[in-house]
């Protein structure tokens, strides 16, 4: 069974230049409030992957278009949540299905633009915009 190496182990096998940059971009990480700062920082330095960009998109868009889904009054703008409500649905559940929702449509759009999809071949989306 093969293991990743703790955030300790991980350090010691880098140079001391890369073993600040992993520790200063931690620090950033954490200063910035995400859960798992070391994680984020290890992805980015060994992967290669823009992770503090994401992270900061993905938070701004959680603040701005997840957070207002959980709005009691946000059901009233919708037409299908108000019949669900009408029939008895929890308006606690119709919310979290809402932002679920939402959170995956974000995570998918802010991995799309990550990876560089060819918008020219990209398939037709049905039912969209």
């Amino acid at each position: 069974m093969n293991s990743w190496p703790t955030w300790d182990e991980w350090l010691d096998a880098l140079p001391a230049d890369q073993r600040d940059r992993a520790m200063a971009l931690a620090e950033l990480f954490e200063q910035r409030g995400a859960h798992e700062p070391q994680d984020w920082a290890r992805s980015e330095l060994s992967e290669n992957l823009a992770q503090m960009a994401r992270f900061l998109i993905l938070r701004r868009l959680w603040r701005d278009v997840i957070g207002p889904w959980m709005e009691p009054d946000s059901l009233q703008q919708m037409e299908p949540a108000r019949r669900l409500l009408a029939n008895g649905a929890n308006p606690h559940d119709v919310l979290l299905v809402a932002r679920a929702g939402a959170y995956d449509a974000m995570v998918a759009m802010v991995g799309m633009l990550d990876a560089g999809i060819d918008w020219k071949v990209a398939p037709k989306v049905r039912d969209g915009p």
